[in-house]
């Protein structure tokens, strides 16, 4: 009985207050909340980026009349703080709205930061909400992005390294030149082309599908729990480290010195560019691959699935 009570309690609590917010509504007690659009310009030299945002979609652009600007929507209870720290430019947004607040209103405007450079050394981003998006006009010596709800876009370059991971959304890196690659995507799927890294790339994927089409690497390693993997002219110049608990892997036209795939659940078919020593394991499948004994060793096991690999 007192288990029932309290259900029935929250129950009516919950409704009440659907009642008293939809009737602030109808009565015109809260008016909307309007947003104003906000720009800064920025005159201080600087040579890194760091952007903490709770909500709201970014866009690193470049400048048309080479002046750096930050340029968003506001209202009293959210805005955006803009300064150069240690050379840094810094923008965060402060949020003080209620969950009232939020209810009744959205701002659509993106954070446009407009940069003037074409390099620079660092960018740093964390975004809680909202869809991220980096021109390829910029290089930069590192790059850093967390995204927990949102897509990451990014075509601009990193000599030393590109770190980019999300919770919920999709990654896209597209004509980039990097020193290292580190995706990792807990929800979502991951696009990867025209890529060249100096050093290795790591992918990590729980749950979506990856595709790689011309990417160029020291090394690949890639782990992930559902999804299907799906490599085009993908050439390593050391090792393919593959570790799937479900989904296909297909290869095309792909080349390393040593190829390693394990999947749980899954095909593994495709073409190589070069001879290899294949050994292969499949509980529950068939096993197509030419014979060789030329080449590095190309290792693969499914527990249940189909493994046919062919070479030109």
């Amino acid at each position: 009985m007192k288990k029932g009570a309290i259900i029935a309690a929250v129950i009516l609590l919950a409704a009440g207050c659907l009642i008293f917010t939809g009737g602030l509504f109808a009565g015109g007690s809260l008016p909307p909340m309007t947003y104003e659009a906000m720009r800064y310009s920025v005159t201080e030299p600087f040579t890194g980026i760091r952007i903490d945002a709770h909500e709201a979609n970014i866009e690193l652009i470049p400048s048309t009349d080479e002046v750096c600007s930050v340029a968003g929507a506001a209202t009293e209870k959210f805005y955006w703080n803009v300064s150069v720290q240690d050379g840094v430019l810094t923008v965060m947004s402060v949020d003080e709205r209620t969950w009232v607040d939020r209810l009744m209103s959205h701002a659509d405007q993106p954070l446009q930061i407009r940069l003037p450079q074409q390099e620079y050394k660092t960018l740093t981003i964390d975004s809680r909400t909202g869809d991220i998006e980096v021109a390829d006009a910029f290089l930069f010596e590192s790059v850093e992005i967390t995204a927990s709800t949102g897509d990451v876009v990014c075509f601009a370059s990193a000599t030393d390294h590109m770190k980019i991971k999300t919770n919920t959304g999709d990654i896209r890196v597209e004509g980039v030149l990097a020193g290292a690659l580190d995706l990792a995507v807990t929800t979502g799927r991951v696009d990867v082309s025209r890529v060249v890294c100096t050093g290795d790339l790591t992918l990590s994927v729980s749950t979506g599908r990856s595709t790689l089409k011309d990417v160029a690497c020291k090394s690949f390693a890639t782990s992930g729990s559902t999804g299907d993997l799906t490599m085009e002219n993908v050439i390593a110049l050391d090792m393919i480290s593959i570790k799937r608990s479900a989904g296909d892997v297909r290869f095309t036209a792909c080349d390393a010195q040593e190829i390693t795939v394990e999947t749980g659940t899954g095909d593994v078919t495709g073409s190589l560019r070069s001879a290899m020593v294949f050994t292969t394991k499949t509980d529950t499948g068939s096993v197509d691959v030419p014979p060789s004994t030329d080449g590095g060793p190309c290792r693969i096991t499914t527990d249940t699935g189909d493994i046919k690999i062919t070479i030109p």
